[in-house]
């Protein structure tokens, strides 16, 4: 066992502390492991790295991973190489560990991770970043659904190509309409969007020239954003109080021309800031 710990740790971190985070899981790192090839090995390397980073001190609290977690990120998150990808797997896999043992809310988001195109990933996490940058401290919920389409934010094309990182070769409007369309399968964005000139996003309350998109968070969008940051413990109201903070994803640029189409909610609300520390990751 030591040396499965040693091969999957090694260089990022100790095998103990790779222990510490698994929790008795530990055991069901089998034999196999040791077969995985190279550049699979150094994938969850990084994920793990990036779990302990988004844990911070709770990692030393009792707790461990469920299996099905485990396996999630071992069979899907070891081939996945994009920083972002094994950002969200590093935090669902932090987000996952508790003391609970039927607590096994993670494995939904670790096959959600599973089945988003990198596209489609790197897209949630700028959206929901630049709610946040916009609207974070508004105390606005986002479990009600006339507050959340007050969240309703208009993003330049112009700032989302950068912040996709698209090369030259790329299909960016082809690969945006990919990205809205995967995300609002799977409900990470509200139901009513626009992407376009402005004549198609004029409806959803834009008054301005841009091209651009028109959009709002849904709840099961910020439930994945609080998971992938490892703050999977927190309820999603706390998404945008004004007690906490969240580390950034080093290397995305986040939108700086975003508009607020309309005047969220700044009601205060009763939720327990005692255990808002989400750390932020620099893995």
């Amino acid at each position: 066992m030591n040396e499965i710990l040693v091969a999957i740790g090694g260089g990022l971190m100790a095998g103990k502390t790779l222990e510490n985070l698994l929790g008795p899981t530990t055991e069901y790192l089998g034999e196999g492991m040791l077969k995985l090839v190279k550049k699979r090995v150094e994938n969850l390397q990084h994920i793990f790295a990036s779990a302990e980073a988004k844990l911070g001190d709770r990692i030393n609290s009792p707790g461990a991973v469920p299996p099905r977690v485990l396996a999630g990120v071992l069979n899907d998150g070891s081939y996945r190489e994009d920083p972002i990808a094994i950002e969200y797997f590093g935090g669902v896999l932090a987000s996952s560990r508790t003391e609970i043992s039927r607590d096994d809310r993670s494995a939904t988001f670790v096959s959600l991770v599973s089945r988003l195109s990198t596209y489609q990933l790197r897209l949630h996490y700028i959206l929901y970043a630049s709610f946040l940058k916009l609207y974070g401290g508004s105390g606005a919920s986002v479990a009600l659904e006339h507050e959340r389409t007050l969240l309703t934010t208009f993003i330049p094309e112009s700032e989302i190509n950068v912040a996709m990182d698209f090369a030259e070769t790329e299909k960016r409007a082809t690969v945006i309409v990919h990205a809205l369309l995967g995300l609002a399968r799977e409900s990470l964005i509200g139901p009513t969007y626009g992407v376009g000139d402005a004549d198609a996003t004029r409806s959803l309350g834009y008054t301005g020239t841009e091209r651009g998109l028109v959009i709002h968070p849904s709840p099961f969008g910020v439930e994945l954003f609080l998971f992938a940051m490892g703050g999977g413990h927190l309820p999603i109201n706390i998404f945008l109080r004004p007690e906490i903070t969240f580390g950034s994803m080093e290397g995305v640029t986040i939108p700086a021309g975003c508009l607020a189409l309309k005047k969220p909610t700044a009601e205060a609300r009763q939720i327990d800031a005692s255990t808002l520390n989400v750390p932020p990751s620099n893995a």
